[in-house]
C-alpha cells in the first residue's frame, strides 16, 4: 500500500515528514545543493543534523526565496491554517 500524505479541514498528515515533503517542493537537487551553499556560508558545517536544525533549514528557505523558489508544501500549508483559523475564529470559538 502507497502511502500519501493527507489533507482535511483542520489536520495534514504526512507520509514521511514535513521536512521531507517541503525538500520534495523543490527541483530534485535544488534543496541539497543550496543547503550545502548556506552552510558553507553561514558556517554550519559543525551543525550535526542540518535536515533538523531550524537555523539551516529557515537560511536554506530563505535563500531560496531570494531566488524565487517557494515551497508550494508550505504555501498550502500556510493557506489552509489560515483558511481554518479565519473560520473557527468566525465562529467564536477562538
Amino acid at each position: 500500500m502507497k502511502c500519501e500524505t493527507i489533507r482535511g479541514d483542520n489536520i495534514v498528515m504526512w507520509r514521511n515528514s514535513i521536512g521531507t515533503e517541503v525538500e520534495r517542493s523543490f527541483a530534485k537537487t535544488e534543496w541539497q545543493e543550496t543547503q550545502n551553499a548556506v552552510v558553507k556560508a553561514y558556517g554550519f558545517e559543525g551543525v550535526r543534523e542540518k535536515k533538523k536544525n531550524g537555523m539551516v533549514i529557515a537560511a536554506t528557505l530563505q535563500e531560496l526565496h531570494k531566488k524565487g523558489k517557494q515551497s508550494s508544501v508550505l504555501i498550502e500549508l500556510s493557506s489552509r491554517i489560515s483558511q481554518y483559523a479565519q473560520r473557527v475564529g468566525s465562529e467564536g470559538k477562538i
